[in-house]
């Protein structure tokens, strides 16, 4: 196994835990995190691959994206649900410096403003 492979796999691996706790926990999106895995297990690991596309629900989800770039309105709510929620509690109980703080602001406040941009469903057009 090459380097390049190893690496998206170990990244498969994070963002699979990640994506299995975001299901689990209500107040961190799941779905974009499983899309994230599929996408490091498309280039590492075929199996594991399509064993996130195969998981009852999810796997439209995450097929939906690879296929036609879009996400469920449910899933953009989540999302940015998830990014306010860090952004007032790293505000009000995390003891980060000033800078620190902004840095990770900027990170999600890209991260909701491409969430808004990806289209919600497909339209006849496209």
């Amino acid at each position: 196994m090459d380097i390049k492979k190893l690496v998206c796999l170990i990244f498969g691996f994070i963002f699979l835990i990640l994506g299995i706790l975001g299901v689990i926990l209500p107040v961190m999106p799941g779905v974009i995190f499983l899309v994230a895995a599929a996408y490091f297990f498309d280039r590492s690991s075929k199996t594991m691959h399509e064993k996130l596309l195969s998981i009852p629900h999810l796997g439209a989800r995450i097929r939906a994206w690879e296929q036609e770039k879009v996400m469920s309105l449910t899933s953009k709510l989540s999302i940015i649900f998830f990014c306010l929620t860090t952004i007032f509690m790293t505000h009000f109980w995390a003891k980060w410096s000033l800078g620190l703080m902004l840095i990770c602001d900027v990170f999600l406040i890209e991260a909701m403003f491409l969430t808004i941009a990806q289209p919600s469903k497909k339209t006849n057009a496209q």
